[in-house]
């Protein structure tokens, strides 16, 4: 990827996204950054390998999973385009990832070393507030995603995303911006189970969908799917 086209994509990084591409450049000159590239299905890092670096996707998609001796694994999430990983432990005093990263499409990583990044964040005030930000806006999510995979029934935990992106947009309809796969391994349950759960919550006039739009068709039948006795 030419340099043109790494600001363009960092600029929607939210790094750098309070920066200008002039600025983008000074400080892409300051780094030792590298690029990789990945084929499809491809390993580019294992659960206990020690993370030095953030990784920041220029192009394609990564998955990162929770891997089980037995060969089971649970999606955790997904990153694309514009999206930062190894950014919460790369200072910690463990730096070792948590999770496996695989590549679900041929993908282009820049990425920047642990002390590029101290350096960057010492000469530039926007870095090092975006940094935090970055890192706070990370914390929320693991919270978030935390209380979800806290509910036993798929149906709780279905009822309990709507109601959080709900409560994030303030509209009874809205885009969910995962497939029914990656919400069934966000979700942390089978995919023909949060089908199946869909359906009868369907059927049942609480919410109706069509492909990723979800409409809340009976609020408080949802928040009752949280206290069912």
């Amino acid at each position: 990827m030419k340099k043109e086209e790494i600001i363009e994509v960092l600029s929607e990084v939210s790094l750098f996204r309070t920066m200008t591409a002039d600025c983008i450049l000074l400080n892409l000159n300051k780094m030792n950054y590298f690029l990789k590239t990945f084929d499809k299905n491809e390993v580019i890092a294992r659960e206990g390998d020690d993370c030095n670096q953030i990784g920041i996707v220029l192009s394609g998609s990564l998955e990162l999973r929770k891997e089980f001796p037995a060969g089971h694994y649970m999606t955790l999430t997904y990153l694309d385009r514009g999206h930062i990983f190894g950014e919460v432990i790369v200072f910690s005093n463990i730096s070792k990832y948590p999770a496996t990263i695989i590549t679900t499409l041929k993908t282009e990583v820049l990425y920047i070393h642990r002390e590029d990044i101290i350096q960057l964040m010492e000469g530039c005030e926007s870095i090092l507030k975006n940094f935090v930000s970055v890192i706070s806006n990370k914390v929320v999510m693991l919270n978030k995603k935390t209380s979800i995979l806290s509910f036993k029934t798929i149906e709780e935990k279905v009822a309990s995303y709507i109601l959080e992106e709900y409560k994030a947009r303030q509209q009874m309809t809205f885009n969910i911006p995962l497939s029914r796969k990656e919400l069934a391994g966000y979700l942390n349950v089978p995919r023909p189970s949060l089908s199946r759960t869909m359906g009868k919550m369907k059927t049942e006039g609480i919410i109706d969908f069509y492909q990723n739009t979800v409409k809340i068709l009976d609020i408080q039948a949802l928040e009752d799917c949280l206290f069912k006795i």
